[in-house]
């Protein structure tokens, strides 16, 4: 193999002894295409491909995603609230949310002392609202660590309300009172 190799070496050496400098230059050319073919090209081409097709698929999921919102919207109103609140979760489930809710808190060093809520039963709606308000104190960070979680965990809990207070500028703790509503299904009887 490596005999092979040197006679080949040994005759392009020759060859290219005998050439002149255009013969050179366009050598040396064809050796830069065939590198930036190998590196530059063939890559993007592979990555092109990888595009147009992640394009078409989410050309397809777009036309799906817009033929159900056409049959959403062709259905009655009623039928499309009964629709949007069969997307909440029964009212069973309050006390699990409430203990998930507590242990988000308590995962970010926030204990509350007490919490209060009130239940808001809406007539028009077959949604009952849990109103809470949570004092909490810690540092900031953690407060908004804490809101972030809550409302990626829970979908069905919605922010009402903040309130900030510092006892003292300098001071990294503080008093929050935070004002959730959380959203269940009514039972149906």
């Amino acid at each position: 193999m490596m005999t092979v190799f040197k006679s080949y070496w040994s005759y392009w050496v020759y060859w290219n002894r005998q050439l002149g400098w255009a013969w050179k230059a366009a050598q040396s050319f064809l050796i830069l295409m065939c590198i930036f073919l190998v590196f530059i090209v063939l890559p993007s081409y592979s990555e092109n491909h990888q595009v147009r097709d992640e394009f078409q698929r989410m050309q397809v999921n777009q036309q799906s995603y817009q033929a159900d919102l056409e049959s959403k919207l062709s259905q009655s109103p009623a039928r499309q609230l009964a629709v949007f609140e069969d997307g909440f979760p029964n009212d069973s489930t309050v006390v699990d949310s409430i203990d998930k809710l507590i242990a988000l808190a308590e995962e970010r060093d926030l204990t509350p002392a007490e919490a209060t809520y009130h239940v808001v039963n809406n007539a028009q709606l077959n949604l009952i609202s849990y109103q809470i308000a949570m004092p909490l104190n810690g540092s900031y960070t953690e407060v908004a660590g804490f809101i972030s979680d809550a409302l990626i965990n829970l979908p069905n809990l919605a922010l009402d309300n903040i309130s900030l207070h510092r006892k003292d500028k300098e001071d990294e703790v503080i008093d929050v009172t935070l004002t959730l509503t959380l959203y269940v299904k009514k039972r149906t009887s």
